[in-house]
């Protein structure tokens, strides 16, 4: 699904009927749902990706965005993350590292009492 260029209708389409189901190892609906997108990109159809991220967060997956690099769109970010709370740029993926922090206490504070562990490779 996903190519060079970020197909993101084809990609959120995925997380949100496949990847967040039961069939598929989600756990009850009282279990936080969270989708982190990383991209170095912009969207090919920035309307289709504006729907599907409206579907996602109508479906109670909080989403993280994460741009990488000079070329993405911070307003498109915006859009696709849950909330501008859930937007985080970096110089390039070599400085990802130094958003660990950031992201932990981000993607934490929407689990609310859930036990969590957010692990970096």
């Amino acid at each position: 699904m996903i190519k060079n260029e970020m197909d993101s209708i084809g990609c959120f389409w995925g997380f949100q009927n496949e990847s967040f189901t039961t069939s598929h190892g989600a756990r009850d609906p009282s279990v936080p749902k969270i989708l982190v997108v990383l991209t170095d990109g912009q969207s090919t159809d920035s309307m289709a990706t504006a729907l599907m991220a409206d579907q996602l967060h109508r479906a109670g997956i909080k989403v993280v965005t994460i741009g990488i690099g000079q070329n993405v769109r911070k307003s498109e970010l915006t859009v696709i993350a849950t909330d501008r709370n859930h937007v985080f740029t970096a110089d390039d993926f070599k400085s990802l590292a130094t958003l660990q922090k950031d992201l932990q206490m981000e993607t934490c504070r929407s689990m609310s009492n859930a036990i969590y562990r957010l692990i970096f490779f």
